[in-house]
């Protein structure tokens, strides 16, 4: 049923994208720079993803359960969103839609932050987690390895919101 709604709302997100996009320039649009990836991102105005990270975890029932089950090994503040984040954004590659989102302690956003990417449709996932001057991936399925790598979607729509916050 969850899979069925995802699909639904993705498809209504593509549909609205380009009929909202001047009202969310307004929020903030953000193109990704020439290199790869391609595509935009902007603070998301909908329903469940509206507001912020806390707001988005404890509406968005899928997303919980597989940020649930993925961050369960990292900091207190990453897996509840406890402490500071930003505003739910959309990333737009052109024809698919990923939802990503800011997160930091609340003391230490200058050198720890992580960045928290879900794609509702297929239910893909992923987490950058930036440690000081180092970022490490964390991957559904893909523990302690070096060699996994993000779903397309995910990898560019947390590498297009890293640059944007740069």
């Amino acid at each position: 049923m969850h899979r069925i709604l995802a699909a639904i709302v993705a498809t209504l997100l593509t549909l609205c994208a380009s009929a909202h996009a001047q009202e969310w320039r307004r929020d903030g649009v953000a193109k990704c720079p020439p290199s790869k990836p391609t595509g935009e991102i902007f603070i998301a105005r909908l329903a469940l993803q509206s507001g912020d990270a806390r707001h988005w975890l404890s509406a968005d029932l899928a997303f919980a359960a597989k940020h649930s089950a993925e961050a369960r090994g990292e900091a207190p503040w990453l897996r509840s969103f406890s402490e500071k984040s930003g505003p739910v954004r959309i990333y737009s590659s052109g024809k698919k839609l990923a939802f990503v989102v800011a997160v930091c302690p609340a003391q230490d956003c200058a050198s720890q932050r992580a960045w928290v990417a879900f794609e509702p449709a297929t239910g893909a996932y992923g987490i950058t987690v930036m440690e000081g001057r180092n970022l490490r991936e964390v991957i559904p399925g893909a523990h302690n390895t070096t060699l996994a790598e993000h779903q397309p979607l995910i990898a560019d729509a947390l590498q297009c919101a890293i640059q944007a916050d740069s």
